[in-house]
């Protein structure tokens, strides 16, 4: 993968108001439907605890409980495979369809096969595979990555998916949101009966059953996984939950987290296979392994792919999820996107948020977001040395905090001289490596007094 240039990608789609627009509107909306959902929800955060509780007993112990779900899913019935990287699991999944000549597959929704790119690598063999879930299945048709970890269609408009339906499959021209739904499930529903195959991610594996569950809104991934007589599960292993007694802690936190449902419509519990229907099971490290060796990385491997931090996120809210160039968007994709893929590609992300701690007050497991940033901006000056201008800044701020008469001398200076920098109260274009602050936006000019002075003004009143 190559390197990720965030800035330029965020300039561009700050250029375009119409998906600016879409993506507030629909982050909006999703954190007004949360906040009804959760007044209903009286033990919201006692349901936090415990499934914090749960993962950390997974990471406390995560071979045991890994090779526990294998055991008992293989039990069940399930074929296992592990994979070390994202070219391993592709190939896994090649073998499969192989030998049993598949050439048409439907899938319901999985960031973890965006995550391998098994789409385009299945079509270079001559294997077509249909994303059924309609957010996927619009993106496909676009060519397009998805712009949320759970809405990935969160940036088009309606007026562009009528565009694209009418360009690309023809159908008349409409912006009804129920004609267009209807016309995507139409579409599709002769593809599964004639697939050959099924796939679908999962978001957990029980420990203890060697079930593994896929929750959605939409019927599709139900039709997807069972109409096929072969089934192909992509999943992390981070998806670990210890025990079926933990699943309904995990969907009361999850549906109000992501949707602001209370439930999700479809919850699918797979528990068995059967001599008419195959089901395989791709374990996926990539990456995963690193976190969980890493003291401050391996807290993320709690996260339960819920979204909320992205629809929080005043970054997110700003360019949308196509800014970080990656399948993972916003805080948390921040996170995954520099694990997974390494430094080297994602150096600039880290430094993608304000910092202010939204992300870490919605998630419902309560990963602390902002100090892993925190701990991956270190690293990557460290690596890189940082730039000049911001040692400079940086040293020159040291200078000024710790000693007395140069922060009173700084700060009359720099109060006399910011009025040349001032339109309407607004500091909007300050000098050198300043400039970067109000490239952007505009700052509040210093106040006509210092701290110092309207606290030696009090003590004497």
């Amino acid at each position: 993968m190559k390197k990720i240039n965030f800035y330029e990608n965020a300039r561009k789609i700050l250029s375009n108001p119409t998906v600016v627009e879409a993506v507030q509107k629909a982050t909006m909306h999703a954190l007004d439907k949360r906040r009804e959902t959760i007044a209903r929800i009286p033990d919201f955060e006692e349901l936090r605890d415990r499934a914090r509780a749960a993962k950390e007993e997974i990471l406390r112990d995560f071979d045991g409980y890994l090779g526990k779900f294998k055991e008992n899913a293989r039990k069940n019935g399930f074929v296992i495979h592990e994979a070390g990287d994202a070219r391993e699991a592709r190939e896994i999944i090649l073998q499969i369809f192989k030998e049993r000549n598949v050439k048409l597959a439907v899938s319901s929704k999985s960031m973890t096969q965006e995550e391998i790119e098994i789409n385009p690598f299945l079509e270079a063999h001559g294997i077509k595979k249909y994303e059924t879930d309609l957010g996927e299945f619009i993106i496909q048709i676009a060519h397009q990555k998805p712009s949320h970890i759970t809405a990935p269609a969160i940036h088009l408009t309606r007026r562009e998916i009528a565009r694209l339906f009418n360009e690309k499959l023809g159908m008349e021209y409409t912006e009804e949101p129920e004609e267009l739904t209807k016309f995507a499930r139409n579409y599709l529903r002769g593809k599964y009966f004639e697939a050959d195959a099924g796939m679908s991610g999962a978001n957990f594996l029980i420990a203890d059953t060697g079930s593994f569950v896929v929750v959605e809104n939409e019927g599709n991934a139900r039709m997807s996984t069972t109409l096929p007589p072969l089934h192909v599960a992509v999943t992390g292993i981070e998806k670990l939950i210890p025990s079926i007694k933990d699943l309904p802690v995990f969907l009361k936190i999850l549906a109000p987290s992501s949707t602001g449902q209370h439930q999700t419509v479809y919850t699918n519990i797979f528990s068995r296979a059967s001599k008419d229907h195959e089901v395989h099971i791709v374990l996926i490290d990539n990456g995963r392994r690193r976190m969980l060796n890493d003291p401050v990385l391996r807290e993320a491997l709690m996260c339960i792919r819920c979204g909320g931090c992205s629809n929080v996120c005043p970054i997110f809210q700003l360019v949308g999820g196509h800014a970080y160039g990656s399948v993972y968007s916003g805080p948390i994709g921040i996170i995954w996107t520099y694990a997974i893929f390494g430094p080297e590609v994602a150096k600039e992300l880290p430094f993608a948020s304000t910092l202010c701690g939204a992300c870490y007050e919605i998630c419902p497991v309560r990963i602390n977001i902002p100090r892993i940033l925190l701990e991956l901006r270190r690293r990557v000056i460290e690596q890189t040395g940082g730039k000049f201008e911001e040692k400079a800044l940086v040293g020159l701020w040291s200078q000024l905090m710790t000693k007395p008469v140069l922060n009173k001398l700084g700060f009359h200076l720099a109060s006399k001289i910011q009025g040349i920098f001032k339109k309407e109260d607004k500091l909007t274009h300050l000098p050198f490596v300043f400039s970067n602050w109000t490239k952007w936006k505009d700052i509040e000019p210093l106040p006509g007094k210092s701290f110092r002075e309207l606290w030696k003004e009090r003590k004497n009143s």
